[in-house]
């Protein structure tokens, strides 16, 4: 009797992206790890290379998965208030998963990276009375706003409340109340645009 003919070596049957990211996602973003995944999914750690990079661009693509999901709904809010949840949201997530930031400074991202999230929130933003290009511009000056606040806010908990010892970042370094705060420039910005659309 002819034994069956072995399947060629690859991806195993069954194992997408989706499920390699979703097991990832369980063992917890700080905890993957190559070797345990492909245990955890009865593989060789070398197929895993067939869907991913490296550990770095498993990380990513696990973290920027989620926070594709973490996109502002419409509930009829005015543009004002999508744009202030879209930047509580923002701030969260590269709060919560400072991978994306270090992705985001080394190239890794990639231009497709939050591509899904422009669209929505343009979108929202247009159908409230912004053009496109306001739209566009807003959601572009928010997130730079936000990225600079959480770079800073992580600048100031792990170098600066250090060296401070024991004063305040303000006592030690003249570092005002607000550092680390997107909220303020949000504002700002807010008011700008408001001004923009009254005129």
């Amino acid at each position: 009797m002819l034994k069956p003919a072995a399947r060629p070596a690859g991806r195993p049957r069954r194992l997408t992206l989706e499920r390699v990211l979703d097991e990832a996602w369980a063992m917890g973003i700080d905890n993957i790890e190559m070797a345990p995944l492909a245990r955890r999914l009865g593989v060789a750690v070398g197929t895993l290379y067939s869907y991913v990079n490296n550990r770095e661009h498993l990380i990513f693509q696990v973290a920027s998965r989620r926070a594709q999901a973490m996109v502002v709904k419409d509930v009829g809010q005015e543009w004002q208030d999508i744009i202030r949840e879209h930047a509580a949201l923002t701030f969260e997530r590269m709060r919560g998963w400072p991978q994306l930031i270090a992705n985001l400074v080394s190239g890794n991202a990639g231009t497709h990276f939050g591509a899904e999230t422009r669209r929505v929130i343009v979108d929202l933003l247009h159908t409230r009375g912004l053009s496109k290009r306001m739209a566009n511009d807003l959601y572009f000056e928010t997130n730079q706003t936000v990225l600079g606040a959480v770079v800073a806010t992580q600048f100031m908990e792990t170098t600066l409340v250090p060296l401070a010892e024991g004063r305040s970042s303000a006592e030690a370094f003249g570092i005002p109340a607000g550092f680390g705060s997107y909220e303020p420039a949000l504002e700002r910005m807010i008011a700008c645009y408001e001004g923009l659309l009254a005129g």
